[in-house]
């Protein structure tokens, strides 16, 4: 069951975000973003739980991963860019038109998926603090423990392996989008490291997700708006 719910991170979830991607593309139902999210949310505490069951972890998923030496200060010194990176842009297109615009026609990219009414805004949250805690436990958590404590891989190779299987589950986001990802896959795998906690990490991810309400993005305003 372990190898089981590891090629579920490997290898299906990329295949199954594919999927759901050019289905969500064609679609015509006026729901299919709630749709869509609720599917993502159950699919992922679906995940988590088995991987909670199988590891049986503490609160925040601590177990035997070596601390790689790191001091929580350096950590803490990691994170806190980390976070201004992730808010910035925030403030920049409410106060810098060109930077706006830029804003905007990034986003427009992934209209087919970003909320636009108040409904969907309002599960968006839901599905921000989903990915949050169980992508974080599922990939720094549950992946990156199965590759060093069954595979006995290195740390370096384990922290890569669980950063790309993290970008490959978020191919709907393009080829830049995975390849964002995936780095920001090894920061918080960094952050995991130095803490043996997976807290910071999934705060790190909720805000980055959670952001995304606050930007610019007036192509996605709907009759409500």
């Amino acid at each position: 069951m372990r190898h089981a719910l590891a090629l579920l991170l490997v290898l299906v979830f990329p295949v199954l975000d594919i999927w759901a991607t050019r289905r969500l593309k064609r679609s015509t139902d006026p729901n299919k973003k709630i749709k869509s999210y609720l599917s993502t949310m159950a699919v992922l505490w679906a995940a988590s739980v088995l991987a909670w069951i199988l590891d049986r972890p503490g609160l925040f998923y601590l177990l035997e991963v070596p601390n790689w030496g790191l001091s929580r200060g350096f950590v803490y010194g990691f994170a806190v860019p980390l976070l201004l990176v992730l808010v910035l842009p925030v403030f920049l297109a409410r106060s810098l038109e060109k930077y706006r615009a830029m804003i905007q026609k990034s986003m427009a990219r992934l209209s087919f998926f970003l909320p636009a009414t108040s409904a969907e805004r309002w599960l968006f949250i839901a599905v921000s603090l989903t990915a949050a805690i169980c992508e974080e436990t599922l990939y720094r958590g549950y992946l990156f423990n199965y590759l060093v404590g069954d595979w006995r891989l290195a740390v370096v190779a384990a922290l890569l392996l669980q950063a790309g299987a993290f970008g490959l589950g978020h191919c709907y986001q393009g080829v830049r989008g995975v390849g964002l990802t995936a780095f920001l896959g090894a920061w918080f795998a960094l952050i995991y490291l130095a803490t043996g906690s997976l807290l910071l990490p999934m705060l790190c991810h909720a805000i980055l997700d959670l952001r995304i309400l606050l930007l610019p993005a007036p192509n996605l305003l709907t009759e409500e708006g």
